[in-house]
């Protein structure tokens, strides 16, 4: 692999990364007693973090903008880089 790919998938990795921990650490915030929430919520919870982990890392790895918008990522799906 080209080093400027590898460069682009370690920060996309690192920024989906961040989210994801930052969510997952709210989450242990606003909820910090077991007896309130059940193992399925939990579960469920954590599921959803790596499906966030995923859906981040391929909107900062398929957008080269620090401040993406959702026309861009679908525009480098579809195969059109506006100009860049």
């Amino acid at each position: 692999m080209k080093p400027e790919k590898i460069n682009r998938i370690k920060l996309a990795s690192a920024k989906a990364l961040f989210f994801t921990i930052f969510m997952l650490l709210m989450n242990a915030l606003f909820a910090y007693n077991d007896n309130e929430i059940e193992k399925v919520y939990k579960l469920k919870f954590y599921l959803f973090g790596v499906v966030v982990f995923f859906v981040m890392f391929l909107i900062n790895y398929f957008t080269d903008s620090k401040n993406p918008t959702w026309s861009d990522v679908l525009n480098k799906f579809k195969g059109k880089n506006n100009g860049k």
